[in-house]
């Protein structure tokens, strides 16, 4: 019964730090300025995981100020921290497609098709002589 109640407690946490982080990120999406909803978007959710992160960080510190047991393994730590992973993902998804529209792979991938590859040529002294002197 007593493990019932705790995983009642953490899911209500969770539903909890779920409205949080939506209201930061809304309140955030609200103060960057218009014109591009990806960018918005991206900046709400950068800035939210931001704040929960510092927060997360900031809650052993306060402990140690306050003169309280500062354990090792905290689950308000832990849960704050797992939504600042998810806003820091959600914030990553939104934000490979703010500068390139949605072909993500260009980040990666100058051009898709065909996939090019430069191979330098070993016979060539110029290329082993700028090899080497960028090395130094």
């Amino acid at each position: 019964m007593a493990s019932s109640i705790y995983w009642v407690r953490r899911s209500a946490r969770h539903v909890g730090l779920l409205g949080v982080a939506i209201g930061i990120t809304w309140g955030a999406y609200v103060a960057t300025p218009p014109p591009d909803v990806r960018h918005r978007l991206s900046m709400a959710t950068a800035y939210a995981g931001l704040a929960f992160l510092a927060f997360s960080l900031s809650i052993g510190p306060w402990n140690v100020l306050a003169r309280r047991p500062n354990p090792t393994s905290f689950d308000l730590r832990r849960d704050i921290g797992v939504w600042a992973g998810v806003l820091a993902l959600v914030h990553t998804a939104i934000g490979l497609t703010v500068h390139l529209r949605g072909r993500m792979w260009m980040y990666f991938f100058k051009e898709l098709y065909p996939l090019k590859t430069q191979v330098a040529s070993l016979a060539s002294p110029t290329t082993l002589g700028q090899a080497q002197r960028s090395r130094f």
